[in-house]
């Protein structure tokens, strides 16, 4: 009951800081049994029929050509089809509503500090939080998470002004930190 409690606490407090003018609805009380899918399992579930394992080194054919980066045919292959992925979030200091990003590495933005430069891999994917975190911010949460939905690939603009080449739609309760490596 109280580690329940103390992660309500902190999970306010991480809203509180991420909550921009009143346009986004901070997680609450209602909402933690959402957010405790975000614990690590000690073993990863197996993938549910007709979702397909993903790996962010199966983006981009490696080293890149003259051409710059190419999308694999796995990649490609995936598009519109349900994946599982394992990455890191994104830590961010203007946080997107509704979306989050994941890296095959442990990245934090200082968009307020930077601008526009950033220093994300290529092979970031924009997680699209489901319905019912819809409009809010997911606070940060450390360490390797484990992501299922539909795919989408393509370029594309962002609500945040960025342009996604890779996306997912988060089912939920897909969203699990899981210890590992990412590859």
């Amino acid at each position: 009951m109280l580690r329940r409690l103390l992660l309500l606490v902190l999970i306010g407090f991480a809203s509180l800081a991420y909550a921009h003018e009143g346009t986004v609805r901070p997680l609450t009380a209602a909402d933690l049994p959402l957010v405790e899918h975000l614990r690590a399992p000690q073993v990863p579930p197996p993938l549910p029929r007709g979702t397909s394992s993903l790996r962010f080194a199966q983006f981009f054919h490696m080293p890149a050509g003259p051409r710059g980066l190419e999308p694999t045919d796995a990649l490609l292959g995936l598009n519109g089809r349900r994946v599982r992925l394992f990455g890191y979030m994104v830590r961010s200091d203007a946080p997107q509503p509704g979306a989050f990003q994941l890296s095959s590495l442990p990245v934090t933005l200082a968009e307020q500090a930077d601008g526009a430069a950033d220093d994300l891999p290529p092979t970031v994917v924009t997680v699209r939080l489901p319905e019912p975190l819809a409009g809010r911010v997911l606070p940060f949460v450390p360490g390797i998470l484990m992501v299922e939905g539909e795919l989408g690939v393509g370029d594309r603009d962002e609500p945040d002004g960025r342009r996604s080449l890779v996306r997912l739609q988060l089912d939920w309760p897909a969203l699990v930190a899981v210890p590992g490596v990412v590859k």
